[in-house]
This record gives structure tokens, sequence and C-alpha cells, in this order.
């Protein structure tokens, strides 16, 4: 992968799945968008770079520092966070500090050496315990502090009416502290009973059944097991060899795809008695409803994302977290069931990893719209609510597992820019 640190060049891989076997779509329907980006060589790396506008302004701000992603468990760092695009308070911590309290147990002198067993536990279920209770208070307060939002008004402002950001007076940071809190707040009642009965047990619970924690109160553990099951089987709607411009009307897809991707969606899913009951009276019209709602809340948090990074403060980098990103990661499907995001995020090359993925992602999705450099808003260029575009990495990937796919560091790529 890229890094900004270092002159030697260097390969890891990008992506690598399971081969996906083409299957014949009835109603997709060819139309002209952004070509995926093809980083399978330094060749057409390079080439990629020259014809995806966007995709070389990201290359450059991040090779330049200019985009950075620091610690979120690093309370110095934090406070450094460009505050516009982070919300800390409303996701669960990367990195859980047990080993970090074990260790203090054990070199503490003050502590009898027949005790360190059980203080190192003790303090364990007191960490949690806090963790717990900020979560609460947090998700309380984000909900207190933010208004709610309509995506469908705030799409057609943002997509159709054209409203510049500045007019509409939003940052990233009010959007997703809204809809995260209130997805969150009817928790909480449930997740407070849960922690007084169980206490410190409470996160075994969590563990096994992730989902009924508050999202901001998740352990790295939950998480992972949470992540894993969104990924399961293969994607709904990336069926076919990604390459080929296609078009997807959510209103084209039966019961069993809208089912899959609304059950497996860490976004607004939809309860499973629920989708039953819809489908049982076959009724469509909920299903796709919510679908597009996942699909309107996607283009607005990617549009002020970027609007942020490449029209922020000229004067001061760009900051964002550890969890933001491997939030944005999860919520769109950007890797791999066995993946552990957590651990990928805080080692260098599994940020590099995870960073380019988000970077390539946004040069598909936006290049060449009248938010950056084109003359087609968003939905002239990829057509009504196309369902191609969810979880569509945007590289041209040979979905073979014995294909490594390698992109070359800063040295090989200079000339690009």
């Amino acid at each position: 992968m890229f890094s900004n640190h270092g002159t030697k060049m260097s390969i890891i891989r990008l992506y690598s799945t399971k081969k996906v076997v083409s299957k014949p779509v009835s109603s997709l329907t060819k139309i002209g968008f952004n070509q995926p980006i093809d980083i399978s060589s330094k060749e057409t790396f390079n080439e990629s770079l020259k014809t995806n506008k966007t995709f070389a302004q990201l290359h450059a701000l991040y090779l330049t520092n200019k985009l950075q992603f620091q610690n979120d468990n690093d309370i110095t760092k934090v406070a450094s966070f460009t505050p516009e695009i982070n919300s800390q308070r409303t996701l669960p911590r990367t990195q859980f500090p047990k080993n970090k309290i074990f260790q203090q147990v054990i070199f503490d002198p003050k502590i009898p050496k027949w005790r360190k067993s059980i203080t190192k536990w003790y303090r364990l279920g007191t960490t949690l315990l806090r963790y717990y209770r900020d979560g609460i208070k947090n998700t309380i307060k984000a909900y207190r502090s933010t208004t709610k939002y309509d995506l469908r008004t705030l799409f057609r402002q943002l997509e159709i009416d054209n409203t510049t950001i500045s007019t509409l007076k939003i940052n990233r940071k009010d959007f997703i502290e809204s809809l995260r809190s209130r997805n969150e707040f009817k928790k909480i009642p449930n997740f407070i009973l849960l922690s007084l009965i169980f206490e410190e047990c409470t996160v075994l619970i969590c563990y096994f059944w992730p989902r009924v924690a508050l999202w901001n109160c998740l352990n790295p553990g939950g998480f992972k097991k949470l992540s894993d099951s969104l990924v399961q089987n293969e994607d709904p709607f990336q069926n076919e060899v990604i390459g080929d411009a296609r078009y997807i009307s959510p209103y084209s897809l039966d019961f069993q795809k809208l089912h899959s991707n609304l059950r497996r969606s860490h976004i607004m899913r939809m309860n499973f008695f629920k989708l039953k009951f819809y489908e049982l009276f076959q009724m469509k019209n909920p299903i796709i409803e919510r679908l597009v709602n996942i699909y309107q809340y996607i283009f607005i948090d990617d549009r002020l994302l970027l609007q942020s990074i490449l029209h922020g403060n000229e004067k001061a980098p760009v900051i964002w977290g550890y969890d933001e990103l491997v939030n944005f990661i999860l919520e769109r499907k950007l890797y791999h069931h066995g993946e552990d995001l957590n651990k990928l995020v805080n080692t260098n090359e599994g940020r590099d990893l995870l960073i380019w993925r988000m970077l390539l992602y946004l040069s598909f999705r936006f290049d060449n719209t009248i938010y950056l450099n084109g003359t087609s808003t968003f939905s002239e260029k990829w057509g009504t609510y196309n369902m191609y575009l969810l979880n569509n990495p945007g590289t041209s990937i040979n979905h073979d597992a014995t294909t490594k796919i390698t992109v070359l560091k800063e040295n090989i790529v200079k000339s690009a820019l």
C-alpha cells in the first residue's frame, strides 16, 4: 500500500476475496459512468491518477500530510481532530485498555503479589462500567444537542436543488451524531437494565450478542463479531464482474435481495420479523424506502466528508480519527469476512490498507460530478438511486483468492501528480 513515510518501494495486498461468478440480472441497464480505478500495476495506477482528478487530489493530500489519521485512544491527539468531521463520543474505541490495566497492576509495587490477580480483573471491570456509563451519557448528549434530519429532504437539497453545504449550515459531525444517537437512543433503557443486572459480566453479553449494546459501548471483540456477520455471504448487488457500467433500480429487486441487504446493513437495519411481515403480505414499498434511505445517508455522509477534506481550512490539515475510519469502512462494507478492522487500523500496514480503500471508493463515486470537477449531478451521472453503487469498492479487481492486487509506493507515482 502507499505510505507517506519512507522511500523504499513495497507492495501489499489491497483486496482478495472468493471468486464471484457472474449472473444475469435482467434489471441491469448499461449506462455510462466512471470506470473502476485500476491499481493492478504502476502504469495503470499512474493512468488512473491522470484520468480521475478526484483520486489525484486525495492522493496528493494524503502524501503531503494534509489529510491525516490519528489514534482515537490517545487523548493528546484527539484534541487536534478536525471537529467538523469527527464524533468520538458516538463511536466505540478501536482498542480496549485491558493489557495496559494489567501491566499497571503487575508493576505496581504497592499491590501485594497475592492480590494482583484479583486487582487486575477488578480494575478491568470498573473500567468497563465507566465505559458503559460514559457511552450512555454521550448518546443522550448527542441526542439532545442535535436536530433530526429528514434524509429525503436533505438529499433533495444537496443533490437535486444543488444547495450548497454552507447555505444549509450543516457539517458532518452534526449529521452523523443526529443519526447515530437516534438509532441508539431507544436501546438505552434495556442496556442500563442489562448493566445493572450483569455488571462486569455485561461485556460477555455484548460479545455474544453485540447488537444489544449501545454502539459507543461496544468492545473490540463484539465489534469483530458484528462486522463478520455483515459480510458472511456475497453482496446481493455485487454479483457481476465489477467493471461493466450498470444500473440497478431498487424497485427492480426481488424480496430475497431486499431482505439480504437490509438484514446485513449496519445502517438503519430492519428487524427480521418486520421484514417477514412485509414479505408475507407482499408489501415491498416500506422495504424499498428503507433501502433508499440507506442510499441517501451514504451519499450525504460522503458528500459532507469530501467537502471538508477537499475544501476545508487550507492552513490546517484535516485530521480524522481511527474510529471514524473504521466506522466508514464498516458501513460501506469495504472489507472481507475475517478481517479485524480494529487491529488493522492500529498497525501501519493495515491502516494504509483501510485509508486507500476509502480514497478509492470516494474517488470512484464522485469524480467528474458538479461537486468537484464535472458538469453532472450524482444522479445524472449514475442514475437515480443506483443500487449498484452500494458497497462498490470502486476498483477493477479480479475477485480471485489466488490473485494479489498490488499498489506501489509514493516514489514511483510522484510523476503522475
